[in-house]
């Protein structure tokens, strides 16, 4: 790197302390302002029939719904969690945008549908406007497999299905040849455009043998794909009560038919559905972070990978995953990471709200995820400056720590929220993500 990153931090730092010394009102402060409620925001999540109040009686979690506002030139003006947004915010006079989103959307992933909803709002001087409800509808492009009876019990242990979108984000489906409706199950996600305006294109294609023979040629392209839309792919035998015999003149996967239908009502995509809490924390202005067992969760039993960060102790806070902290935190920036096959890839992700910090974690990580066991050439000295283990000394170990703790107070000259989203992937394939989210008043 030509730059090292606490020259670059200690530059920027500079700027902000000149910064902070200017008294001065520019902008929207000389403009006439009225106030954003957040307090009476209702999110409902509708699932074509699903219709479910997120804050009375029982209903789907919604504390870590995204939400936004933007104003009329595209600016971000705030974002935040659900459960953590301000009661209300000034706002200069003038059309803004209140977006709500269920997670920040991939371009492709498995078991987690986006749902998005928004408002148009109108600021007026010296009065308050209420957003009253959100409704956020699914929308993402849902893919899952099925097969008929006749072919399960012919499906080979090397089949999978590779479904592409437009033929950029993919996903591969692998059947698990112990279950039928587990295989049924399985969702897979891709990002849309937007909702039942733009048409897509999903790619599908069969890897691998049934009944000994080779499926790799019999690719299906289906257009027309919209989001918000469920799309059922099903592998069939054309002729099941007459299969031809096996024989070198015969290819069996000629009688292989791949159909696809479309579910518009009725989606499934199994919520979770919990009982909230809404005496401390769930409401704007009601936080209280350091709720006991959220932190460090148990992972599913077929996983063998987890995250956990150090017990508190006299004069030291534990940190707690995907809850705000104050970058004045006493807690340890260090995060104990096990994989028992070994650890094949760990994922770092940094977002912020703040673009001067922003820049700086593109200069040393680049944009979207960063393989810390692969690190990009080049990169390692910004990691060897903040005493980062990389490449071979994590590369199929079984304990890894990723500790931040001389990164932290540093975060404190970026007024905003930084987000270290950190995903490990095993050997045996589990995966399991979580993230460090830092506050800097």
């Amino acid at each position: 790197m030509k730059t090292k990153i606490f020259s670059l931090l200690s530059s920027i730092l500079f700027i902000a302390a000149i910064a902070a010394c200017d008294h001065h009102t520019y902008g929207p402060d000389m403009q006439a302002r009225g106030q954003l409620s957040f307090d009476g925001l209702a999110i409902d999540i509708d699932d074509s029939k699903v219709i479910v109040e997120s804050r009375e009686g029982v209903g789907v979690d919604v504390s870590h719904y995204l939400v936004t506002v933007i104003d009329n030139l595209g600016e971000q003006i705030i974002q935040s969690e659900y459960a953590y947004l301000p009661e209300v915010i000034a706002l200069a006079e003038g059309d803004y945008t209140v977006t709500v989103e269920s997670h920040e959307v991939q371009p492709a992933e498995f078991d987690r549908p986006y749902y998005k909803g928004e408002k148009k709002v109108t600021i007026e001087k010296n009065k308050v406007t209420n957003l009253g409800t959100i409704d956020c509808k699914f929308s993402s492009i849902c893919v899952s497999m099925d097969y008929s009876d006749a072919i399960w019990k012919l499906l080979g242990d090397d089949f999978m299905v590779r479904v592409r979108l437009n033929d950029e984000a993919e996903l591969t489906y692998v059947p698990d040849l112990t279950s039928l409706p587990k295989t049924r199950a399985v969702k897979g996600y891709f990002k849309a455009v937007d909702r039942l305006n733009t048409n897509h294109t999903l790619i599908v294609n069969p890897i691998g043998t049934v009944s000994g023979e080779s499926v790799n040629h019999l690719r299906q392209i289906f257009t027309e794909v919209q989001g918000g839309q469920q799309h059922i792919i099903k592998f069939k035998i054309k002729n099941p009560t007459e299969m031809p015999e096996q024989t070198g003149t015969v290819d069996f996967a000629d009688n292989i038919s791949i159909e696809h239908k479309v579910e518009t009502n009725d989606i499934n995509h199994n919520l979770e559905i919990e009982e909230p809490d809404y005496g401390n924390s769930g409401r704007p202005g009601q936080e209280t972070p350091d709720v006991p067992g959220i932190d460090d969760p148990v992972p599913p039993t077929d996983s063998d990978v987890n995250m956990t960060t150090p017990d508190a102790t006299a004069g030291k806070d534990k940190l707690q995953f995907d809850v705000p902290t104050p970058t004045t935190t006493t807690a340890s920036g260090l995060v104990n990471i096990t994989a028992e096959s070994g650890l094949a890839h760990l994922y770092l992700e940094i977002t912020s709200t703040n673009d001067d910090f922003a820049g700086v974690a593109v200069d040393m990580f680049g944009t979207g995820r960063y393989d810390m066991a692969y690190p990009t050439p080049g990169t390692e000295e910004g990691l060897d400056d903040l005493n980062l283990s990389y490449g071979a000394a994590i590369l199929n170990k079984k304990e890894v720590p990723f500790d931040i703790t001389r990164f932290i107070p540093l975060l404190t000259g970026f007024k905003g929220t930084h987000t270290f989203k950190l995903t490990v992937v095993s050997n045996k394939s589990s995966e399991l993500s979580k993230s460090l989210i830092f506050v800097a008043q």
